[in-house]
């Protein structure tokens, strides 16, 4: 993968691309208080066929620095998260989001790079207005994908409600948690894989 920025008056915002002359190419985008590297396990599955593109979203991994009930926890989550300590909140964060060893080390080693005030500002930039965001209409078929062990926040909640909602298809994966495309990346990937030559 090659590494590549795009610079504008706020700050750098990094990607990778792998470019390989593909007419198919996948993004992959991650969470909040993620980077790249959650999609470390899609990179030799997607390669071969695809132009595969990861990025760091601004305020995340190396895209940084760049200037700056169910409501009240997204309002207030920079807030009650700068009460703990920072490794604290690395090792549950890490230990609550996955399953398997190899992705609590690499969701660890992610926030531990992020830093403290690193997440707070990302954190703060998602959710102190979370509630006034729009809902997205997608032109485009959807897939919903979450892990069938799940906890974080009203992840699954939310996604079956949209799911119902809207009609789109939600996949759960089997053995994993938040981090679902790190955890049981091989039904992940042929998941995803179906849907797109659907």
């Amino acid at each position: 993968m090659e590494k590549k920025y795009i610079k504008n008056e706020r700050g750098k915002v990094i990607y990778w691309i792998n470019n390989n002359n593909s007419n198919k190419t996948i993004m992959f985008t991650h969470g909040v208080t993620a980077d790249h590297t959650l999609f470390d396990k899609q990179l030799d599955f997607w390669c071969k066929e695809y132009t595969v593109i990861t990025w760091d979203m601004p305020l995340h991994g190396e895209s940084r620095p760049y200037k700056k009930s169910e409501l009240f926890w997204t309002k207030h989550f920079s807030d009650i998260a700068k009460l703990y300590p920072y490794n604290y909140y690395c090792k549950v964060s890490s230990e609550s989001t996955t399953m398997t060893e190899e992705s609590k080390k690499s969701f660890y080693d992610n926030l531990l790079r992020l830093g403290k005030e690193g997440m707070l500002d990302a954190a703060n930039a998602v959710y102190k207005d979370f509630y006034n965001y729009e809902e997205v209409d997608f032109k485009c078929p959807v897939l919903l994908l979450i892990g069938e062990y799940d906890k974080t926040g009203y992840v699954k909640k939310y996604n079956d409600m949209w799911a119902k909602e809207t009609g789109f298809s939600l996949v759960v994966i089997p053995n994993a948690s938040h981090n679902s495309n790190f955890d049981n990346y091989y039904f992940f990937n042929n998941k995803v894989y179906e849907f797109l030559n659907s």
